[in-house]
C-alpha cells in the first residue's frame, strides 16, 4: 500500500531537486496551466448542463447574450 504525502512536503523535494521551481516565469506558467485545466472543467460542466436542458450552442450563446462575433468558433 502507498504511503501518502503532505503536499507541502512534496513542494519542499521540488523545490530541493529543481531550484527553479518558485522562478517567475515557472510559477506564471502553473498558474496558466490551472487556469486552463479549471476552464477546461468548467466548459465540460457547462456541455453536460446545457445537453440536459436540450439547448444547442446557439441557444445558450444566445440566452447568455453572446451575439455571433462574441462566441468563440468552436472549430479553430
Amino acid at each position: 500500500m502507498t504511503d501518502w504525502a503532505n503536499w507541502r512536503d512534496v513542494k519542499a523535494k521540488a523545490r530541493e531537486v529543481a531550484p527553479s521551481w518558485d522562478d517567475a516565469e515557472r510559477v506564471a506558467r502553473r498558474s496558466r496551466l490551472r487556469e486552463q485545466m479549471l476552464a477546461s472543467v468548467s466548459g465540460a460542466q457547462l456541455a453536460e448542463i446545457r445537453k440536459q436542458s436540450g439547448m444547442t450552442q446557439a441557444q445558450l450563446a444566445e440566452a447568455a447574450g453572446f451575439s455571433g462575433s462574441t462566441w468563440p468558433d468552436a472549430n479553430g
